[in-house]
């Protein structure tokens, strides 16, 4: 490794209680609706389908849609079995058959704010490996891993991320299965996160074989990231126009090595 670097500090206070959570635009994050008749489990939803109360199935993270994605009834059995996160609910099964597909909803939020996404996983029990699921909304794009079956019963994992929206008043928030592998999802709630200032260290550095990525809290918006070579005044700082990701509950920048000594700094654009 020939880079080398140097955390300087920016403060940030940032507090998320529970009480302070207000639901979004979104709904029906629980799959309760519609329902189905009491002679019937399942309900297989092709391309497009808007069957289920405010979502849409929709293609896979591979750009097609093969087999199905399927609403399903918890089957009651309490010997093991396909059942919801919720007793006597409803859960949504990707890839059905081991196809490739995917869910979204698109929901009213605020323009410009920072919300918190929960959301319940867990594998079918009849079909594994683990299953892998991509979810995207605003800024966020990541990957999760559902909770691998046990005898036959399903093993329910909570799961969250932060995304910020954008100015549009829209955000589109999509659940994928990755590989040909069977997630469920549960369960899932969309709330506004407020923000406090608070002092925090904000920047840290993530080394790996061929690249450093440098993570901030994704608690702390409208910050820019500058790098300058040397701390000898005048001081000249560069925005770093690398592409910014949200990792979680961070935003995340990766940059390759190279032999200049760097020194890294978050700066609101008003200062």
């Amino acid at each position: 490794m020939n880079t080398r670097t140097q955390l300087l500090f920016v403060w940030l206070w940032v507090a998320i209680p529970a009480t302070s959570l207000a639901q979004s635009g979104f709904r029906n994050g629980t799959f309760d609706l519609p329902g189905l008749p009491s002679d019937r489990n399942v309900q297989i939803l092709d391309p497009g389908s808007t069957f289920v109360e405010g979502w849409t199935a929709v293609r896979g993270t591979n750009g097609t849609f093969t087999q199905f994605v399927a609403y399903m009834r918890d089957d009651g059995n309490p010997f093991g079995g396909r059942d919801s996160q919720d007793p006597g609910g409803y859960f949504v099964e990707l890839g059905y058959f081991f196809g490739m597909n995917g869910i979204q909803q698109t929901f009213s939020t605020a323009p410009n704010q920072l919300y918190k996404v929960i959301f319940w996983a867990a594998t079918d029990p009849f079909n594994g490996p683990p299953g892998q699921l991509h979810v995207s909304a605003g800024q966020f794009a990541g990957d999760f891993t559902a909770e691998g079956s046990s005898s036959f019963f399903m093993r329910w994992r909570e799961h969250s991320f932060l995304f910020m929206s954008d100015a549009s008043g829209l955000t589109t928030l999509t659940f994928q299965n990755g590989g040909g592998t069977l997630p469920c999802i549960d369960t899932i709630s969309v709330h506004c996160a407020s923000i406090v200032p608070e002092p925090s260290p904000v920047l840290r550095f993530v080394p790996s074989a061929t690249a450093l990525t440098v993570r901030w809290s994704a608690c702390a918006p409208n910050f820019v990231m500058e790098a300058t070579a040397s701390l000898s005044p005048p001081v000249q700082w560069q925005a770093v126009t690398n592409a910014i990701r949200v990792f979680g509950t961070e935003f995340e920048v990766s940059l390759a090595y190279d032999s200049e000594r760097r020194f890294f700094r978050l700066r609101k654009p008003s200062e």
